[in-house]
């Protein structure tokens, strides 16, 4: 404590149970941990922990929560949620985070019933984004928000938005500099958000000529709020066309109001065709709601917004108690030195105060600090490099190079991390590394990002694809990379340079490992090299002298982080990079080859089950049909949250050439399609989808929807502004000529059908995310609908879906569970029939409408000893699902949906019913190996009893898991095992979904 500071005055009998006055010193230790980077799609995000503080997680991109089970980290104990940028990036993970959090305690305490958990915190927008998920989240949480106001200079430099007996967290918000290289590009990329913005081709050139560098400027941080039951400004409105209501935010007066208080479409931000539809206008009109087009604002991609990064100034650790002084002072031993060392005043017999100060050296280890940077564009990192030293770090950095110049030893100087949150391209560009250069030596540098060098997060379910894969590879793919492989990539720093180039792939490796060339000016400088082996940067002199690692970090490193990796800030003996936490590549061919050494039984059965002879005569639901007609990819399999072998609930229906849809997007399924795919192939299906199918409103079921929406606009709207910037470069064409064309490069909405609620949703995400959509109500589709028809705009998007995809039906069917919840028909016009029941106790309807389908997808959350729990969660048991199936004369069934606590699939009797097979990730079923399909389950059973005795000794600890989709609690550890099944081993109680 600072010598002359007034400390809180207790008396010695008091003192006990007190905490430490704001300012006193502690010992503590703290890292931080870099997760969750296979996915170029989402930010990664960055952990820090407090032993003695908690955890503050910054970003929180999409399968956080699973990548937190996977790597047995425990999620109570989140403070603080920090966020640099508002967007489905950084923030599609936090839903799933907060209803898995809030179950944790058996009381109920959390989210759920309404308590405060946690503050969340970040840029413009944030208060939106979270208005919109608390519909589903829950409608009496009591979150904090803290929002930063908008900076009207290039930079703002807040007031303290952390400050407690560890650390001040400074927040940092940085515009980008609205000034871009070339013009045309401006006016390309404002052009195609629509003629929504209200001004042609030229008005845009001129628009971005004048937007320009803005000045520094500082102000006091945002004002706290609570987000209520209803948001601010929201009112009840009803839908004129079909009845549906909902709570629909209030939209600013320039706003299009006329789709969003209807019900079924936001596409303002970026279709030009159908903003006020010509069968919209009568509604509008009647309605007298306000029909200007122009939108408040324009998305992310387009125009970068401001970003905050943090700045994070620990405590040091105290020095040592002087005992002489104690002794002057008259200081007896015993409690007393104690509440002295831990900040705490004390009153002598005599009545004497004694001030800590008095009696306890200065610091010995100085408080480290912590940059946590997100530069998402050029044009971010343009206004930090243009400032020079009067940058948004100028402080921080001057600070650094004042200690780097004088003589204080190592022990007294700071610990400076800069964790780099910023993309691959970002930093890898010659202005970031120029940045980087003027930092001096007194930082240690993390660069977390995704690309080549990060193996999968999920390695328990990637190995299990492996041995799936070994039993049959068409039913059960090779994974692929779900990022994009950067093909060049080099980050220069002080004192030490290296290019990283990824190795080509070799077609055994689902990775790739990096190679470092070593620039040539490099002959008195540190070279920074990756191996795959350490996984972490080592540094390696130019003479070729090796140091240790440690020391190196301590002076000035860089790490290109891989998931997992930690880096110790205090104690100082442990303070830099540690990468026991990053798991060794996957070796695909040796875990493949050891498997089938060691079950050749197994893969002998499997292959035996597909090859076996095809019927003479196909069953007539099959007639005529080939491989290139429908594949069904199980994207989730696992009910309520995520599980080390299952993701939540997404399918997949491919009709190859024609696209395809989704049943079903839970969290994460974008990033299911990257590693099933890759990230060429799936960007491209994301773009060719048709539709999306949402059942009902419980988070696993839709939780992934946002981020997949926003991605695939902006996937298209960049598809778009490159071939306007071709016609742009080809010739200059007059602005009357510019304008009729802008519609071809619109972005077309996609085609939405969900629970009424699903719209209230969408609406809120589309105020911060401006992805354009089309919606329509499930109960409008079902056959006894007698209400007023959806506008003709979106029964033209339905049928045009339709005609695509070469369906005669697509027919929402009701189901038994929560409020609105449905099943789905699908028939294509060559004769076969695809029923899935979402979520769903046993159902009349369900069997009518899979009366002889071609294929029957029923969800079977529980084995047949929990009768009770299906009833009460309303869900079905095995026995139920396959009972549905008997009574419709299904062809063949897949159960799905089991819950988390069977790592792989609960135990049952299929003897009897070789008509039925068992759902995994990633399993591609055609429909032309119906006929085979049920001849898997044995060996698949055969291989989880095999593997049991290897995975119980990973299952996750008790209380390290919880099932929580919709506001549904779990009680037991989350993790029961197919052997403690057959062993009869006591039930918990099991989550509803």
């Amino acid at each position: 404590m600072a010598k002359g500071k007034k400390a809180d005055t207790i008396t010695v009998e008091a003192k006990k149970n007190l905490p430490a006055p704001k300012g006193s010193l502690h010992h503590y230790s703290c890292f931080l941990q870099i997760l969750g980077m296979d996915v170029d799609h989402n930010s990664p995000s960055v952990m820090l922990v407090l032993d003695k503080g908690g955890k503050y997680i910054f970003n929180a991109g999409e399968g956080l929560q699973r990548l937190m089970r996977e790597k047995k980290i425990k999620m109570q104990k989140v403070e603080h949620y920090l966020f640099t940028r508002v967007c489905s990036e950084t923030m599609a993970g936090l839903p799933g985070m907060l209803l898995s959090t809030s179950t944790y305690s058996v009381d109920t305490s959390g989210i759920l019933a309404g308590q405060e958990v946690c503050t969340i915190a970040g840029p413009r927008g944030l208060k939106a984004y979270v208005n919109a998920f608390k519909h589903y989240v829950n409608n009496q949480q009591t979150l904090k928000i803290q929002e930063m106001p908008p900076t009207r200079g290039a930079f703002c430099i807040h007031d303290c938005l952390v400050d407690n007996e560890f650390m001040v967290v400074i927040p940092v918000v940085i515009s980008p500099t609205r000034k871009f290289q070339n013009p045309d590009m401006t006016a390309a990329l404002l052009t195609n958000t629509g003629a929504v913005l209200g001004f042609a081709v030229d008005q845009a050139v001129d628009m971005a000529a004048d937007l320009g560098t803005r000045g520094v400027g500082t102000s006091m941080i945002g004002e706290v709020v609570e987000i209520d039951a209803q948001p601010s400004g929201a009112k009840r409105v009803a839908d004129c066309s079909s009845g549906l209501e909902g709570d629909v935010d209030a939209l600013e007066p320039k706003r299009l109001r006329s789709n969003v208080e209807n019900g079924y479409a936001l596409d303002q931000g970026y279709g030009a065709e159908s903003v006020v539809p010509e069968a919209m206008e009568p509604l509008v009109k009647s309605e007298g709601l306000v029909a200007d087009p122009v939108p408040s604002t324009i998305s992310s991609w387009s125009l970068p917004s401001d970003v905050t990064c943090y700045v994070c100034e620990m405590r040091g650790v105290p020095g040592k108690f002087d005992h002489a002084a104690a002794e002057t002072l008259g200081v007896p031993k015993g409690p007393e030195r104690g509440s002295l060392q831990r900040g705490q005043s004390v009153t002598l017999s005599t009545g004497r105060v004694v001030e800590p100060h008095e009696v306890m050296n200065p610091a010995a280890v100085p408080g480290p600090v912590v940059l946590v940077v997100d530069l998402p564009s050029l044009e971010h990192l343009e206004t930090v490099c243009s400032l020079g030293d009067k940058g948004p770090f100028s402080k921080w950095i001057a600070e650094a190079e004042t200690e780097a110049a004088s003589s204080t030893p190592m022990l007294g100087r700071k610990h400076r991390v800069m964790m780099h949150l910023s993309p691959a391209h970002v930093v890898a560009a010659p202005a970031y590394q120029a940045w980087l250069s003027t930092l001096g030596e007194g930082w240690s540098h993390v660069v977390c990002n995704a690309g080549g060098h990060q193996t999968t997060t999920m390695r328990r379910a990637t190995e299990l694809q492996i041995k799936l894969n070994a039993m049959n590879p068409h039913l059960f793919p090779s994974l692929h990379p779900p990022s994009h492989i950067h093909t060049s990539a080099s980050v220069v720093l002080p004192h030490a340079s290296v290019t990283f180039r990824p190795e080509e792939e070799n077609g055994k490796e689902d990775v790739c490992s990096l190679r470092p060339t070593v620039a040539e000016d490099n002959k008195s400088r540190n070279v920074l090299e990756y191996s795959a082996g350490s996984r972490v940067a080592s540094v390696e002199k130019a003479e070729g002298g090796k140091e240790h690692q440690g020391e190196a970090q301590k002076r000035n490193g860089l790490v290109i982080a891989r998931n997992g990796h930690k880096h110790h800030v205090l104690p100082f003996k442990t303070r830099g990079g540690d990468s026991r936490d990053v798991d060794a590549d996957l070796q695909v061919e040796k875990v493949r080859e050891a498997f089938m050494a060691e079950n050749e039984e197994v893969v002998v059965m499997a292959r035996a089950a597909a090859d076996r002879p095809a019927p003479d005569v196909p069953p007539e639901c099959l007639a005529g049909i080939g491989r290139e007609e429908l594949e069904v990819v199980f994207f989730g399999t696992v009910s309520s949250v995520p599980s080390k072998f299952r993701n939540v609930t997404s399918i997949y229906l491919d009709r190859f050439a024609l696209g395809g849809l989704l049943l079903d997007c839970g969290e994460d399924t974008l990033g299911q399609m990257k590693r099933r795919y890759g990230a060429v192939d799936a960007e491209h299906r994301v773009k060719e989808l048709s539709c999306v199918w949402v059942s009902h409103m419980h988070a696993d079921h839709h939780g992934g929807l946002y981020r997949l929406l926003e991605l695939r606009a902006q996937l298209l709207a960049e598809e778009a502004a490159s071939s306007s910037l071709a016609l742009l470069a080809a010739s200059q064409p007059s602005r009357s000529s510019r304008s009729r064309s802008r519609g071809s490069a619109a972005v077309e909405p996609l085609l939405i059908i969900g629970p009424s609620r699903l719209f209230t949703v969408l609406a809120g995400y589309r105020e911060v995310l401006h992805a354009p959509f089309h919606f329509l109500p499930n109960h409008c589709l079902v056959s006894d609908f007698n209400g007023r028809p959806p506008p003709p705009f979106v029964h033209n998007s339905y049928l045009a879906m339709l005609r695509k995809l070469e369906l005669q039906t697509f027919q929402p069917v009701p189901v038994e569970h929560i409020p609105s919840s449905f099943g789905i028909k699908v028939a294509g016009e060559t004769g076969w029939t695809l029923v899935f029941s979402g979520d769903s106790r046993p159902t009349q309807s369900l069997v009518e409408a899979a009366r002889n389908a071609t294929l029957l997808i029923h969800e079977a959350t529980f084995e047949d000893e929990m009768q009770e729990e299906a009833i009460a969660k309303r869900h079905s048991t095995t026995s139920d699902a396959m009972r549905v199936a008997s009574q419709a004369g299904a062809y063949r069934t897949i159960l799905t949906h089991f819950s988390s606590r069977y790592p792989t699939m609960p135990n049952f009797d299929m003897s009897s019913r070789p008509d039925v097979a068992i759902a995994m990730d990633f399993m591609s079923v055609n429909l032309c190996d119906l006929p085979w399909l049920p001849g898997m389950v044995k060996p698949l059973d055969e291989l989880f009893k095999r593997q049991e005795a290897d995975w119980q000794m990973e299952d996750e600890p008790p209380g390290s898991g919880a099932e929580a989709a919709g506001g549904e609690k779990k009680e037991d550890d989350g993790s029961r095992s197919v052997a403690a099944v057959l062993s009869g081993a006591p039930l918990g109680v099991q989550a509803r979904s």
